[in-house]
């Protein structure tokens, strides 16, 4: 009686792990699995504030590392209702959420910019079940000497995401591939899901409006190839300033993917490259100047024929002062700085969402677009699929479109997983609108349409589009005839990402449900095995 007892509180409790056991593979490739309902984390700042978004609270979040802003932050603490002007920084709600948790670095709290200073005795105090770690180019951000961790802290409890680079066999910049903004969403939205966090709709409405955002972005990039500009992502400096390959930051690999003319480094014979910076002194910049031009300090006579055609500058927001400074271009006279055409960018992402992406691409589309072309017409490079991994080959060399080359405007090529939340969206749509009124959305082209073949709901399904009710223009005649659902499975989607193997956002309960049916074939099987040593004994 005591064994079948024994048994019966056995299978309730493999019954119950089951259902709870979730697993999540980090960027070291290490698979982590739990049966914790809501673990808890020590994490770096800027992760927590993203997770924040997913649906985090300060129950799982027992502490957190590193600086709370980013370099020339104008966030005031004594003065927290007022949002900073930098769009990666946190609002002032995460702030006060961050400040409910223990800081592991609290020297770093009011000062902006990278910070190395972590408590190792309070987070072996704090014992959280995870130390959720923030890695940049395979090493971890923000640690003077990461080893003093490893010897603290368990490393089977340690999560290392990589924000930049991915691949098999990634090691030292190379066989890795750039990660673009979409795909850090999707990584935390699974990092999320194994932590088990109150997820709410906020994070599905917000990848809904990503998607009518990326598709105006879309748009507006096309206006910028039409009138031929190009751009150039930099630290722009008077002396020597550091040319950004767009392969291995995820807002450049946001733009490019969305269509924008990004220049690649790789022009200048005799400059130091990394694996993301190219260092150009401003003489070698400037590369029709003669010498007593430059010795003179006369570069603003000889800036037609620049080493790099850059009718707008993207700039690393740690130079906003300097390049707004209206004297800039007396050091630096170059046109796109001499006619204001440059916009920030956020390096780095550092607020890993779908608002912040969304917040990203509309400050900075619409003002690419008003610009106009400062130089000679150059060739784009033609059939250049930006979101394969072959393109985003990170490492030492010429990579992408090849020294100073920019794709050409080709919507096949999009990364169309920038456009998944319009499907959810249209979802809901389709069951509060009773009429169907509404066009096909192409996720080819990302234009509304109401051809012969798309005119209604079941031929727009059947051709791989989304029927949408936001499309200006409704269709109001259809000849088609409703189609046969045995010649289009019900459910198929086409899938228009570029790199094998990567998915459509699942929601938690499609997770839950997955991880239930895999969880219960184990746990029926443990049933039979554990009922016939019973019955046997």
């Amino acid at each position: 009686m005591k064994l079948l007892t024994a048994a019966i509180v056995a299978l309730s409790l493999l019954g119950t792990n089951a259902e709870l056991e979730r697993s999540y593979t980090d960027d070291l490739g290490v698979t982590h699995t739990t049966t914790i309902d809501k673990p808890t984390i020590v994490t770096f700042a800027h992760t927590a504030v993203s997770l924040f978004d997913y649906g985090l609270g300060t129950d799982q979040l027992i502490g957190t590392y590193g600086e709370y802003t980013v370099s020339g932050s104008d966030f005031d603490f004594d003065a927290p209702e007022q949002s900073s002007s930098y769009s990666a920084d946190p609002s002032p709600a995460d702030i006060a959420m961050l400040l409910l948790t223990t800081n592991l670095s609290p020297e770093c709290e009011r000062v902006p910019g990278y910070c190395t200073a972590m408590d190792v005795n309070t987070l072996v105090d704090l014992d959280p079940d995870y130390l959720v770690v923030h890695g940049y180019a395979e090493s971890p951000w923000g640690f003077a000497n990461f080893t003093e961790v490893e010897l603290a802290f368990p490393k089977t409890k340690i999560i290392f995401n990589d924000v930049s680079l991915k691949g098999d066999g990634c090691d030292t910049s190379e066989n890795c591939y750039g990660k673009s903004m979409i795909d850090l969403i999707e990584q935390y939205h699974e990092l999320a899901v194994f932590l088990n966090v109150d997820e709410t709709p906020k994070i599905m409405e917000d990848m809904a409006t990503l998607c009518a955002v990326a598709t105006e972005f879309s748009g507006h990039m096309q206006t910028v190839h039409d009138k031929g500009i190009r751009t150039m992502a930099a630290y722009v400096d008077p002396s020597s300033a550091f040319y950004a390959s767009p392969i291995n930051d995820m807002v450049l690999r946001m733009f490019e993917e969305l269509g924008m003319p990004i220049l690649h480094v790789g022009a200048c014979q005799n400059c130091s490259q990394t694996y993301f910076w190219e260092t150009i002194p401003t003489e070698s910049y400037f590369a029709s100047c003669s010498e007593e031009q430059i010795s003179s300090a006369d570069l603003a006579s000889c800036n037609d024929n620049t080493l790099y055609p850059v009718d707008v500058w993207l700039y690393d927001h740690r130079t906003r002062a300097a390049i707004n400074n209206p004297d800039f271009h007396v050091v630096f006279p170059d046109k796109a700085i001499v006619e204001k055409q440059f916009v920030e960018w956020p390096i780095g992402g550092r607020k890993i969402t779908p608002a912040h992406a969304t917040e990203i691409l509309q400050s900075v589309g619409p003002s690419i677009a008003g610009f106009n072309r400062l130089h000679e017409e150059t060739v784009c490079v033609p059939d250049l699929d930006v979101s394969s991994e072959s393109h985003r080959q990170s490492g030492e060399g010429v990579k992408g479109a090849g020294a100073g080359g920019y794709a050409c405007y080709d919507t096949q090529y999009h990364n169309t997983k920038y456009f998944q939340g319009c499907s959810s969206s249209s979802e809901e749509e389709a069951a509060t609108t009773t009429d169907n009124s509404g066009a096909c959305y192409d996720m080819g082209v990302h234009q509304c349409g109401c051809g012969p073949t798309q005119c209604n709901p079941e031929l727009c399904k059947a051709s791989e589009g989304v029927w949408s009710a936001t499309c200006l223009e409704h269709c109001t005649q259809c000849d088609g005839g409703a189609v046969d659902s045995t010649s289009h499975d019900e459910g198929e989607e086409k899938s228009h990402s570029h790199d094998e193997g990567e998915e459509k956002i699942q929601s938690p309960d499609e997770i839950d449900k997955a991880s239930s049916a895999n969880g219960r074939s184990v746990f029926d099987g443990l049933v039979m095995t554990i009922l016939f040593a019973v019955f046997a004994w």
